[in-house]
C-alpha cells in the first residue's frame, strides 16, 4: 500500500509542477506582451525588464497554485483510470479514498506552502514589481514616505505629515503641514485632526493654526471648522494608499486596527485579510469537487473531457469567489462570510459528490 501511496504522490507532484509551470509561462507570456510597448516606449534597459517579469513569478504562482492543484489532481486519476490502474487497485481492496488520499495531504502541504509565499514573499516582491511600473515604466515620481506611524508627503511648497489618507471618501486625517516660504523657513503651519475636500479647498477641522509673524514670532488660532487652499489635491496623495498585495497578513491585521482606531472604515481590508487565510484551501476544495466528477460515466474514459471539466469547474469557482469578495468589500456581506462563503458552497457539493460515488 505504501508503494502505491508513493507512485501516486509522485505522479501527482509531477503533474502539478508541470501544469503549474505552463500556467506560469503563459501568464508571463501574455503579460509581456501586454507591456513591451510600454517598456520600449521608455528605453527601459532589459534588466529592468526581466527583473519586472522574475518579481511577478511569485504573485503568480500564489495565484495559479489551486487551479494547478485541480488540474493535476484530475490528469493524475485520469491517467490511472485509462490504464486501468484504478480497477486494479479496487481489485485488491483499495478504494477511491485510500487511493486519492496522498493527493489530498499533498494538496493541503501546498496550501500551507502558498500561505507562506502569499505571507512572506509575495508582498516583497510586489513592491519592486509596483516600483519598476510605477516610476520606471509610468514616470511617477515618488514624493512621500512611509515612516512609522506616518506618512511624509513633499507638495509643491509644503511638507505633510499624515496619519491616513482615504482616497475614497477624500480625507486626510491626524495631520501636520509645514508651509514653507522661498527661503525654506516655515510660513504657516498647520495642525488638524481631520481635513475634507470640497470640491476647491480643503475642510479642516479641530485644529490650529500658526502663521508667522513680522517679528519672526508665531501666532496661534485654534479652530473647530475652516477653509484652507492648498496646491495639492486628493489625487496628489493617492501614492500614499499601500496597496493590500504589498502588506504581509500581520502587517495588513495592524493596519486595520489602526485604521479601525481612527474611526475609518475598514472593510475592504478586513475582507482582504479574510481572504489571504481562504485562498490557500481552494486547491482543496476544488479536489473535493473535481475528482468525484471524473467518475460519470462519458467521464471515465477520456482525459480531454476530464481536462475540460477542470477549466470549467474553475471558471465557476473563480467567478463566485471573487463575486463574493466583491459583495463583501461593497458592505453586503460581513468579511469572514464573503471569504469562506464559496468554499464551503464548493466544499458542501464536493462532498454530496464524494456520496454519490462511494454508494
Amino acid at each position: 500500500m505504501y508503494v502505491l501511496s508513493r507512485y501516486i504522490l509522485k505522479e501527482f507532484i509531477r503533474l502539478f509542477l508541470l501544469v503549474l509551470g505552463i500556467f506560469v509561462f503563459i501568464y508571463l507570456l501574455v503579460d509581456f506582451f501586454e507591456k513591451i510597448d510600454n517598456f520600449l516606449e521608455v528605453n527601459l534597459p532589459a534588466s529592468a525588464i526581466l527583473n519586472y517579469f522574475v518579481y511577478k513569478i511569485p504573485l503568480i504562482i500564489s495565484q495559479m497554485e489551486p487551479v494547478a492543484v485541480l488540474m493535476a489532481g484530475v490528469l493524475t486519476i485520469s491517467l490511472l483510470i485509462r490504464g486501468n490502474e484504478m480497477l486494479a487497485m479496487k481489485s485488491i481492496g483499495r478504494n477511491l479514498f485510500q487511493t486519492t488520499k496522498p493527493i489530498f495531504w499533498a494538496a493541503f502541504l501546498l496550501s500551507v506552502l502558498l500561505f507562506q509565499i502569499k505571507e512572506g514573499v509575495v508582498p516583497l516582491t510586489m513592491v519592486k514589481t509596483n516600483f519598476i511600473w510605477d516610476v520606471q515604466v509610468k514616470k511617477k515620481q515618488p514624493k512621500g514616505f512611509l515612516g512609522k506611524d506616518k506618512f511624509w508627503f513633499k507638495g509643491e511648497s509644503a511638507i505633510y505629515s499624515i496619519g491616513h489618507f482615504s482616497p475614497d471618501r477624500k480625507v486626510l486625517r491626524d495631520i501636520e503641514i509645514f508651509v514653507f516660504e522661498q527661503d525654506f523657513y516655515p510660513k504657516k503651519i498647520i495642525y488638524a485632526r481631520e481635513a475634507r475636500w470640497t470640491d476647491h479647498s480643503w475642510l479642516f477641522k479641530e485644529g490650529r493654526l500658526k502663521t508667522l509673524d513680522s517679528d519672526g514670532s508665531y501666532k496661534i488660532i485654534p479652530f473647530d471648522e475652516q477653509l484652507i487652499n492648498l496646491a495639492e489635491r486628493p489625487a496628489d496623495f493617492r501614492e500614499m494608499t499601500k496597496k493590500a498585495d504589498e502588506m504581509g497578513f500581520e502587517e495588513l491585521s495592524a493596519y486595520i486596527r489602526k485604521l479601525k482606531h481612527q474611526g475609518q472604515d475598514t472593510t475592504p481590508y478586513r475582507v482582504d485579510l479574510q481572504a489571504r487565510l481562504a485562498y490557500p484551501l481552494l486547491g482543496p476544495i476544488l479536489l473535493l469537487l473535481g475528482i468525484p466528477a471524473l467518475f460519470w460515466r462519458r467521464l471515465k474514459s477520456s482525459i480531454a473531457l476530464g481536462i475540460s471539466l477542470g477549466m470549467f469547474l474553475v471558471f465557476v469557482v473563480w467567478i463566485t469567489w471573487n463575486f463574493s469578495l466583491t459583495m463583501g468589500r461593497a458592505g453586503l456581506l460581513p468579511p469572514v462570510v464573503a471569504a469562506w462563503l464559496p468554499l464551503m458552497l464548493f466544499g458542501a457539493l464536493g462532498a454530496s459528490g464524494w456520496r454519490a460515488v462511494w454508494q
